[in-house]
């Protein structure tokens, strides 16, 4: 562990009630956990997307696309 992450969790653990950094500890477990998630989505080639990225290339080069203007949405 680094001596910054320690200083945090030594704050923490002084400055919360049990229940809390019970809490506190869930919370970073589901954050750990949703990232290995997305980390794992993002890793698999998707070839429904490389489709859709494909199809929108095609359509740029047709010169059937616009610039978006957040003003008209």
């Amino acid at each position: 562990m680094t001596q910054i992450l320690k200083q945090a969790f030594d704050k923490l653990s002084a400055s919360l009630a049990e229940s809390e950094q019970d809490e506190f500890g869930r919370y970073i477990l589901a954050m750990i956990e949703d990232n290995a998630r997305w980390d794992a989505s993002f890793a698999k080639p998707s070839d429904k997307l490389r489709a859709l990225a494909d199809q929108a290339l095609e359509h740029y080069r047709a010169g059937r696309t616009e610039i978006l203007d957040p003003e008209k949405l």
